[in-house]
C-alpha cells in the first residue's frame, strides 16, 4: 500500500506492507526481506538512498547489501547493521535477534549489544538479555531442508541439536565432513541422512531425545 509522508516540505513516497502470508520484499538497494505472515514493514522508498531505515513489527529475515548504515526500527528498540543476514522476532515486551553473517548492533530495553555471526540474543523487558550461540545458517521457516557443503560433522550435529532439541553422546571421527541435505521436521530421517553415509551406528531414545553413538 503506497501513501505519502510530508517531511521538511518534501513529498516522501513511502511503502507499507502487511504480509497476509510469507512474503519477500526487495528494497531499492536490492537488500531483501522475508516477512513472516502477519508481520508489518514500512520504509521511505523515494528517500532510500539517503536514509536506509525500515520499521518492523513482527518477524523477518534480512539479507542486507553493504553500504551506508541500515536501521531497523522496532517498537522498543533498534537493530543497526552495515551488511549481513539476520533474523528479528519482535513480540510483546520481548525481542530476539539471530545473526547469521556479519555483525549487528541491538539496542533495546536500556542495553546495547553487538552480535557476530553465529550468535543470538533474547531480550525481555525488565530482565537482563540472554546471549547464546547458534549453528544455523538461516531461519528454519525459510526451508523444510538444510543444505550443507563440506561442513564438519561436529557442526552438523550442533545444528541437529538446535533444530530438534536432541543431545549426542559417544565419540565420532571429528575429521568427517558432510555434504548433502537433511529435513528440519523429521528427526529419524535427518539422523539417517547425516550419519548413514559415514556408517555411524547409533541408538535414539525418543523419550529423552538422546542419541548414543555405538
Amino acid at each position: 500500500i503506497g501513501f505519502f509522508w510530508l517531511r521538511q516540505e518534501e513529498q516522501i513516497v513511502a511503502k507499507e506492507i502487511l504480509a497476509e502470508k510469507r512474503e519477500q520484499v526487495v528494497l531499492p538497494d536490492q537488500s531483501s526481506i522475508e516477512l513472516q505472515a502477519g508481520s508489518f514493514l514500512s520504509y521511505a522508498a523515494s528517500d532510500w538512498e539517503n536514509n536506509r531505515e525500515v520499521f518492523l513489527k513482527g518477524e523477518a529475515f534480512f539479507e542486507v547489501e553493504k553500504g551506508e548504515k541500515f536501521d531497523i526500527k522496532l517498537k522498543d528498540g533498534t537493530v543497526s547493521i552495515l551488511g549481513t543476514s539476520f533474523l528479528i522476532t519482535e513480540m510483546e515486551d520481548s525481542l530476539e535477534v539471530v545473526c547469521f553473517s556479519g555483525k549487528v548492533q541491538v539496542e533495546a530495553y536500556g542495553f546495547k549489544e553487538i552480535l557476530e555471526a553465529g550468535q543470538k540474543i533474547l531480550a525481555v523487558k525488565g530482565k537482563s538479555p540472554e546471549r547464546a550461540e547458534t549453528a544455523l545458517v538461516q531461519p528454519l521457516w525459510l526451508s523444510s531442508n538444510i543444505r550443507l557443503t563440506d561442513a564438519p560433522l561436529s557442526v552438523v550435529l550442533m545444528q541437529l541439536e538446535e533444530i530438534y532439541g536432541v543431545q549426542f553422546t559417544g565419540s565420532i571421527d571429528q575429521q568427517n565432513v558432510f555434504t548433502g541435505n537433511f529435513p528440519t521436521s523429521d528427526l529419524e530421517t535427518a539422523l539417517a541422512q547425516v550419519l548413514g553415509p559415514f556408517n555411524i551406528e547409533y541408538e535414539l531414545d525418543e523419550a529423552s531425545k538422546l542419541v548414543t553413538f555405538k
